[in-house]
């Protein structure tokens, strides 16, 4: 049986308790004390009404707190929904409505965006917000939550094949979709991750991702379960990072290219010791092989790129070359198919469909997209890649847009991003551009280092 996600943090509380689980404003984080304030939270929460099944809305930058309210959320059996803090009013409005949710957890900066949803759909009285007050009547402060932590009971153990979490996907070519994993689809992502990144007892993670994206979220939560300590930052911002891998001596580094870019120049700018790095991942649009070279270069690690989707974390890992290229972990099930759904020769580009414990649910309260995106158990990730030397997987393009189906990549925009990508879309199941795109891969050989734009999130 495998590890639950509150188990993990539960097992290092128990057998490391001051040991640091992450470092956040130079402020040490133990196991012991996140697994007693996530405690304390699902109780608060329980005593607010809220329970298995209830959507809880998070709505904040990188902080603590999050991080608190994922696992109390876990601990109870209610669904944790995060939204993305890029979002206004227009966006959060209509998803709130659909999410329904029972409380609402926000960074008083963000709030913003959501005071004005209609009480109907959100009642000031079940808002709470952290990092600051709010002078709206009914809102109260996160630290209320916990004045009725006490008494309260929930579930032994929460279902692992309900609903534990709804990742919003971008949804700028339709209305945004709702990723559903479930506490055993998560907790096969996080093993997947822990086994076959490489990760030493040593180690220590900057991380800048958003925890509000898929990305930042199995990050932070595989760094728990094997128990390696991670720099907690509120957001990206390229002198912060390369200050924190001085200070902290991390070890790993996970970014998108464009970060890579600003944190050269910064580090040509005000030179750091860089000298703890040993692994730098990238991912979620293409990562010229120039940039991988001077990173390598500059920074004394290897920058490698990785693949995954919302919908399906783990199956494949960094790969060992530089350009676009994962490599299949060992027993992941993945298939690649022409437009007629037929495997490919070996060689030969198609489109990626992954199977395993890994992959999602469901989209939420959406069968339709759900029929096209899983089909007989198999996620159509809606990316076209190709086999390489052994366990290699070198992508090629993202397939034009199916009527809702396909895996959005991490950091999870989903298939709504206008990042390159066609968004002109035929009655039949699978636009032409399809095979164009197999075409133009044959025609240049082995995946050389274009210019073009990668569509969004392919890697990652």
């Amino acid at each position: 049986m495998k590890t639950t996600l509150m188990g993990a943090l539960t097992h290092q509380a128990q057998t490391r308790p001051q040991s640091a689980a992450f470092v956040f404003h130079e402020e040490v984080w133990t196991y012991e004390r996140l697994a007693a304030e996530a405690e304390r939270l699902a109780r608060g929460l329980a005593a607010r009404g809220v329970g298995p099944g209830d959507r809880v809305a998070i709505h904040m930058m990188n902080r603590p707190e999050m991080v608190v309210a994922y696992y109390a959320c876990f601990k109870l059996g209610a669904i944790a929904a995060p939204l993305r803090t890029a979002f206004k009013f227009a966006e959060l409005a209509p998803i709130l409505q659909r999410l329904k949710p029972a409380l609402y957890i926000g960074d008083a900066n963000l709030y913003g965006g959501v005071a004005p949803v209609d009480p109907s759909i959100l009642a000031l009285v079940k808002r709470f917000v952290v990092n600051g007050a709010i002078e709206d009547h009914g809102v109260q402060r996160w630290e209320t939550l916990f004045d009725a932590a006490t008494g309260v009971s929930f579930p032994v153990s929460p279902a692992s094949y309900k609903p534990a979490l709804l990742i919003i996907t971008s949804g700028t070519t339709g209305q945004p979709k709702f990723v559903v994993h479930t506490p055993a689809t998560l907790s096969e992502s996080v093993e997947l991750v822990v086994k076959h990144w490489g990760l030493s007892d040593d180690d220590v993670m900057i991380e800048p991702l958003p925890m509000a994206h898929m990305s930042g979220l199995i990050t932070f939560l595989s760094l728990i379960r094997f128990g390696a300590p991670f720099v907690l930052l509120e957001g990206f911002d390229a002198d912060s990072v390369l200050d924190s891998i001085e200070r902290h001596r991390c070890t790993w580094c996970i970014g998108f290219p464009a970060q890579y870019a600003a944190l050269l120049e910064c580090q040509r700018a005000r030179p750091r010791d860089l000298s703890s790095l040993r692994v730098c991942l990238t991912g979620a649009d293409i990562c010229p092989i120039d940039l991988q070279e001077r990173v390598t270069a500059i920074f004394g690690a290897p920058l490698y790129n990785i693949w995954g989707a919302t919908e399906a974390v783990g199956s494949l890992t960094f790969g060992l070359q530089r350009g676009p290229v994962a490599r299949i972990v060992k027993g992941a099930r993945i298939r690649l198919i022409d437009e007629n759904g037929a495997d490919v020769a070996d060689g030969e580009a198609g489109e990626l469909l992954i199977r395993g414990a890994n992959v999602f649910d469901s989209y939420w309260n959406d069968p339709g997209a759900t029929e096209k995106s899983l089909k007989a158990g198999w996620c159509h990730t809606g990316d076209l890649m190709r086999r390489g030397e052994g366990d290699e997987l070198w992508f090629v393009s993202r397939i034009a847009c199916r009527s809702g189906g396909g895996a959005g990549r991490l950091p999870c925009r989903g298939r709504g991003s206008r990042r390159g990508r066609h968004t002109g879309c035929r009655s039949r199941s699978t636009c032409v551009r399809f095979r164009k795109a197999r075409e133009q891969d044959e025609g240049h050989g082995r995946f050389r280092n274009s210019p073009q734009r990668r569509d969004a999130n392919c890697i990652l």
